[in-house]
């Protein structure tokens, strides 16, 4: 089901928050209060969340490929199963959100904030990772191949500058 920008708002706002497999592709949702919003297996490829709030939001198996999700809110959000590839993910906020076995290939995570995230078995190939913050989070089985990272810091709390360009 196809649903518009107004629908989404005034359904949220009606107190309804489960929107699980609805197709939101290409929309506008940017600057929304979606917190604890249902859209998991929904169509979100190439939409608009920049600066939303989905904390706590349930994402799992959607499909957020090329998104803008440029400043989103996304803590403790579980994003589980989810496609990521491609996303725009610059200074989004994913303190404590599960992301295992997430495709986050060519992702841009510069300035992302993943303290204590669960990055199990994530696909991170050919990522941006610079500025990044992955303190206290599980990449156990993580593909980092290809990755770029500058001044990111990694589970340990090291900082890594060896690929910087």
């Amino acid at each position: 089901m196809k649903l518009s920008r107004e629908e989404i708002i005034s359904r949220y706002a009606a107190g309804e928050r489960r929107f699980a497999g609805v197709d939101l592709t290409a929309l506008d949702l940017h600057q929304l209060e979606l917190s604890q919003i249902d859209l998991s297996g929904a169509e979100l490829c190439r939409c608009n969340l920049s600066d939303a709030d989905l904390s706590q939001a349930d994402l799992s198996g959607a499909d957020l490929s090329e998104a803008n999700l440029t400043q989103i809110d996304l803590h403790k959000a579980d994003l589980s199963g989810v496609d990521l590839s491609v996303a725009n993910l610059t200074g989004a906020n994913l303190e404590e959100a599960d992301l295992s076995g997430v495709d986050l290939s060519q992702a841009n995570l510069t300035g992302a904030n993943l303290q204590n995230a669960d990055l199990s078995g994530v696909d991170l190939s050919e990522a941006n990772l610079q500025e990044a913050n992955l303190r206290g989070a599980d990449i156990s089985g993580a593909d980092v191949s290809n990755s770029r990272y500058c001044q990111t810091t990694f589970p340990s709390g090291k900082i890594r500058n060896d690929h910087c360009e």
